[in-house]
């Protein structure tokens, strides 16, 4: 398939549903092609070129499971009053 750039515009969710089913689509631009948009091979989605390239060359360490489980979140601090208190104030002082 081949669309404008002001059709693509106009249609974009459309043209992207489409590519995502598996259809290639040229972009073009006074009827010259500029670009081509189209789904990604599934070793793409799971591994991308530049994860493979950062742990190739050391800089970039993929998470896994067992770091992700290790991980506390981060609690709150309670001093203070509450955000919805100090709303309920400014809009008291108003009225």
């Amino acid at each position: 398939m081949e669309i404008g750039v002001r059709e693509l515009k106009e249609n974009l969710s459309l043209v992207l549903q489409r590519a995502s089913e598996g259809e290639k689509i040229t972009i073009t631009s006074h009827g010259h092609p500029l670009c081509t948009i189209s789904p990604l091979e599934e070793h793409e989605i799971e591994h991308p070129a530049f994860i493979q390239l950062g742990s190739a060359q050391g800089w970039l360490t993929p998470a896994s499971a067992l770091v992700r489980s290790v991980v506390k979140p981060i609690k709150p601090k309670k001093t203070g009053k509450s955000t919805s208190q100090l709303l309920r104030e400014s809009r008291a002082e108003r009225f």
